[in-house]
């Protein structure tokens, strides 16, 4: 009987032990709905799995913009399916929040200049296309330069060569 009780005892014992401890938040569910609101999603998610004891460690988001032209495109058929235009896309740690597309010169500049003004990194991505199209536009026509005398000479020599 005694060994019984034993068994139990050291049942309980390693079930303490070995079991995971129950998980409390540090803040209620209330404080954590005004949290979410509050902070960006992962300072909010970090919030909900601090536990008593742990300190949390508020991260500022790092956040940047890029945008870039989109030229129109069209699907099977020949119907358009973008109308073509600027598109601002927004990132926060890394992931793309918001993304607007199709949008006038002066509705991008616009939303780059008010990007700006809070602080966040703004940067154009200039496509392959652009980048071809503005070579064409800046390429020069080449001067012909007549080869040297030494030059020529030289080439006539090397018929020569055996």
């Amino acid at each position: 009987m005694t060994e019984a009780i034993d068994l139990d005892e050291l049942e309980r014992r390693l079930r303490e032990k070995w079991q995971p401890e129950v998980h409390q938040p540090v803040v209620d569910a209330e404080a954590m709905a005004v949290a979410r609101k509050l902070m960006d999603r992962g300072n909010a998610a970090r919030l909900a799995r601090t536990t008593r004891g742990q300190r949390f460690h508020y991260h500022v988001p790092v956040r940047t913009a890029e945008y870039f032209f989109a030229p129109p495109t069209y699907g099977y058929g020949g119907y358009m399916i973008s109308a073509g235009g600027w598109a601002v896309n927004i990132y926060v740690d890394g992931r793309k929040r918001t993304q607007t597309r199709d949008i006038s010169d002066e509705s991008c500049q616009r939303i780059v200049k008010a990007l700006e003004q809070a602080g966040i990194h703004v940067k154009r991505i200039i496509s392959e296309r652009e980048r071809q199209e503005d070579a064409a536009h800046i390429a020069l026509p080449s001067k012909q330069v007549a080869p040297s005398r030494r030059h020529q000479i030289l080439k006539e020599l090397a018929r020569f060569r055996a």
